[in-house]
């Protein structure tokens, strides 16, 4: 493999913001992903940014299905140490190729973080299957009933989150099941790749806002451009046929995609659910789930012991008499929370 090819490629999102204003932009070139950090142009994602990553669109050419190809496009994310999530973002019947998605998306979400800390690892995986099955029809079935009331509830395809929702129909949960198992072996799969991004500098990919290209082969990126989330051939270079591929963007902030909840919420509740169709997941898998919400219950009861005791606090400092019962909590409650009081004190008190 020479040193211009690659399966990943960059293009920041300044470069991206300009291709919005320009009537007469064609594309922007695109970086290997792993290049270095060029501060002109590049935007890292910085300790204590919110961040989000979005699936903006995916290519595919091959025909693993005589033009009936049914095809299911999912990813998987991981944040530092937290369990990882799975997301389906795409499934349907019948796609003749080549077939470039993007405002079909069904679900952009792939992972976001109120707070990103420096030296955290970003993994993300992508995979595009031809799935195939006897419910396959079923299945598209469920999908065109079911995940946009998913994506109402939850924000996102969280496939483990689903039998949570109380309008998902108990026969959908067990199609959706069955995906999985439908993709039947490695032929089936059209594109399955894994990138680490970290903020540092260590020589691997940065952590940057742009968009990344995830190709199924490596390329030469000097053929190609990104306009609008579409790779095209550059007409300066060979032609050269274009691989099957996605793209992801990082962007500035968390995106809500739904009014009814809060993203951050139900991501924290996919990591840690075990996943609905894997009943005999690892053990070390269990164990690290199981850890992930021992921690989430354990902040939650800080925030509510917190909110007794300031709710106490004001009781008495704005003259009321706290009875036996309430001084005693209050008391228990100080000595509880004795190192947070003081850091909010002292915040205070700045």
């Amino acid at each position: 493999m020479s040193q211009q090819t690659s399966k990943f490629w960059f293009v920041p999102r300044k470069e991206l913001m300009v291709s919005k204003e320009d009537t007469m932009y064609v594309g922007s070139s695109i970086k290997r992903a792993s290049s270095n950090v060029d501060h002109d142009v590049d935007t890292m994602v910085r300790d204590g940014d919110a961040f989000t990553v979005l699936l903006k669109s995916f290519y595919v050419t091959q025909d693993k299905d005589k033009g009936d190809n049914d095809i299911l496009v999912r990813s998987w994310a991981r944040y530092g140490s937290d369990p990882h999530t799975e997301v389906a973002h795409f499934f349907k019947e019948d796609i003749p190729v080549p077939y470039f998605s993007a405002h079909d998306v069904q679900a952009e979400h792939i992972v976001s973080a109120d707070t990103y800390l420096s030296g955290n690892r970003v993994w993300i995986r992508l995979q595009i299957s031809e799935v195939d099955g006897k419910r396959v029809h079923q299945i598209s079935s469920f999908v065109e009933q079911n995940l946009a009331t998913a994506v109402s509830a939850l924000g996102a395809i969280f496939p483990n989150t689903l039998p949570f929702i109380g309008n998902i129909s108990t026969h959908a949960l067990d199609l959706l099941s069955d995906l999985k198992h439908l993709i039947s072996n490695k032929s089936d799969v059209i594109l399955d790749e894994a990138l680490d991004f970290l903020s540092v500098n260590t020589g691997e990919t940065p952590l940057r806002y742009g968009a990344y290209i995830f190709f199924q082969r490596a390329v030469d990126g000097g053929n190609y451009l990104l306009n609008s989330f579409q790779v095209h051939s550059n007409s300066t270079a060979e032609s050269e046929p274009i691989p099957d591929y996605v793209v992801i963007e990082i962007i500035p902030g968390v995106i809500n995609p739904s009014s009814r909840t809060t993203i951050a919420l139900n991501q924290s509740l996919a990591k840690g659910l075990l996943p609905v169709d894997d009943t005999q997941a690892a053990q070390i898998e269990k164990d690290e789930r199981l850890r992930y919400l021992q921690k989430l219950m354990k902040q939650a009861k800080m925030a509510d012991d917190l909110k007794e005791y300031y709710g106490l606090m004001t009781r008495e400092l704005s003259g009321v008499v706290l009875n036996e019962l309430q001084r005693k909590r209050y008391q228990a409650l100080t000595v509880k929370l004795g190192d947070y009081i003081d850091v909010v004190k002292d915040v205070l008190d700045r």
